[in-house]
């Protein structure tokens, strides 16, 4: 997780030092051991020592129990008060600049259109289940607008 929040510096025109930032714990499946529920608990303490109480911009949100990532990310949308979001998973850091600038233009330009940026982890090309109808398809604005390259993803999560 240190890694993710660190690199939150690709994000250009942002301070993240001082923007807000939800951290998300989701509870125990169940099933789970006496061992299990130590080193969660510990985890826990940790990300509060680290990140909730040391800086002032970041709220760590526990599950009271399990809620799989839809749950725990809608459980942090309610104290959402920001008109975007990056929705961020510990193990999927930024690599690369993104120009937040460039993506906040293109949310306000193309509200009815645009309602989501994705970033993926891997290059969009046709390949295992991105071969199916929903690869390729041309966007309803311009491919590259403000410098961001746009593809339509119907079918995608």
């Amino acid at each position: 997780i240190n890694e993710t929040i660190a690199s939150l510096r690709f994000l250009n025109g942002i301070d993240a030092s001082t923007w807000p930032i939800i951290i998300t714990v989701d509870g125990l499946q169940s099933g789970h051991d006496e061992n299990d529920l130590n080193r969660w608990t510990e985890y826990v303490k940790r990300l509060r020592k680290e990140y909730g109480q040391e800086r002032s911009n970041v709220e760590v949100i526990v599950a009271s129990g399990h809620r799989h990532i839809t749950g725990i990310i809608k459980q942090a949308m309610d104290v959402v008060e920001t008109r975007f979001v990056y929705i961020v998973q510990h193990d999927f850091p930024f690599i690369k600049s993104i120009d937040h600038g460039a993506m906040v233009k293109v949310m306000d330009e193309y509200s009815g259109l645009v309602r989501l940026i994705r970033f993926n982890r891997r290059t969009n090309i046709q390949w295992g289940t991105n071969t199916g109808a929903c690869f390729n398809k041309k966007t309803a604005v311009s491919e590259k607008v403000h410098g961001i390259r746009l593809t339509l993803t119907p079918g995608w999560s």
